[in-house]
């Protein structure tokens, strides 16, 4: 019975899923064109495109990310960077979650010139309509910050107002909107490091003030946010091979001790929820059922994906009958050891 509990638990399968499926991406934004790369003025570009090779690991994380090929070396950064921010349901292998090699992606990067450059440029009032609606050339997008994610909304909106450098650069950024001031911070912290296009008077670049802009928080899912740090992921990933390959119980629990005392006061929600699914299956394995139970309980309670509560809950479920017998028999002897004390 709990071979077929633990089971249930190892890698958190989904059991209508395919024995063999490739990596889904489940959060894939699309690069920014960068600043650096722009084409002088009146200057022509034709598209560039640079291919990335990339690995996704059992966590659908994007790992090892390469160039392949690129037309313009200026936009392999971009590239990079993108590809890195990428999230994956991972490769099902099997019924288990695997590691996935070279992925390949290629991005065309085209320039298009705003229009509201051409109008800006014939103007020369402090805050002009376009001025204060005109759209940064390379913005990033932040984290929803996981502390404000819980008593949030999956999407916030920050409005922002903040004045542009001759040289596109942001300065005096303040809120002066916001569906959620707790991930205001994280707001200005974002549009500091956004670039706008120059605003040109007379051939000159001038300063743009009082330009507004909006910050978009979108919580998509609570297992693909925050990122996760390698430091927390490698050690629990080398847990999740181990208890794979059936090592002692008792020593991943000693490993997961460590684990939980240097970085346990910072897991983020995922970080956590996957501890304590590790933890269970190794305390199960080890026997120690009611400590499984607990942790089991907490990763369901934290949150992950509909397929793996599914999955925590069948082998609660067992666990759980697994203790009953236990306390049942432990009752009989009790019960039995009383009679004959009588």
């Amino acid at each position: 019975m709990i071979l077929e509990a633990l089971m249930l638990l190892k890698a958190v399968a989904r059991d209508d899923a395919p024995p063999d499926a490739p990596a889904r991406p489940i959060y894939q934004p699309a690069p920014e064109y960068p600043l650096a790369c722009e084409p002088k003025e009146g200057a022509e570009q034709e598209p560039s495109s640079v291919t990335v090779i990339f690995d996704i690991s059992e966590y659908g994380i994007v790992e090892n990310p390469r160039i392949k090929k690129s037309s313009n070396s200026c936009f392999n950064d971009a590239a990079l960077e993108t590809v890195r921010s990428w999230r994956y349901d991972p490769r099902r292998s099997g019924g288990f979650f695997a590691r996935q090699e070279n992925v390949e992606k290629t991005f065309t990067f085209v320039f298009e010139k705003s229009a509201g450059d051409a109008v800006a440029a014939e103007k020369s009032d402090e805050i002009d309509p376009v001025d204060r609606d005109i759209e940064p050339s390379f913005r990033t997008r932040p984290d929803y910050p996981w502390d404000c994610a819980e008593a949030g909304a999956a999407t916030e909106i920050v409005t922002v107002e903040l004045d542009i450098t001759p040289n596109g650069s942001v300065e005096n950024a303040h809120v002066v909107e916001s569906t959620n001031e707790c991930v205001n911070e994280t707001a200005l912290a974002t549009v500091k490091n956004w670039r706008y296009p120059p605003k040109i008077v007379d051939g000159n670049k001038v300063p743009r003030k009082g330009v507004q802009a909006k910050v978009y928080f979108r919580l998509h899912s609570l297992t693909e946010w925050p990122r996760w740090r390698r430091e927390v992921m490698y050690p629990l990933k080398d847990v999740g091979m181990r208890l794979r390959r059936d090592d002692d119980p008792n020593d991943i629990l000693a490993d997961l001790e460590n684990i939980e005392e240097k970085y346990g006061d910072s897991f983020t929600r995922n970080e956590s929820a996957v501890f304590h699914q590790m933890r269970g299956l190794a305390r199960a394995k080890a026997g120690d059922y009611r400590g499984a139970l607990d942790d089991l309980r907490i990763a369901r309670r934290l949150g992950v994906d509909r397929s793996a509560q599914e999955s925590i809950s069948e082998t609660i479920d067992k666990l759980e009958a697994i203790v009953a017998e236990q306390d049942a028999a432990a009752a009989a002897v009790e019960e039995s050891e009383s009679s004959t004390d009588k």
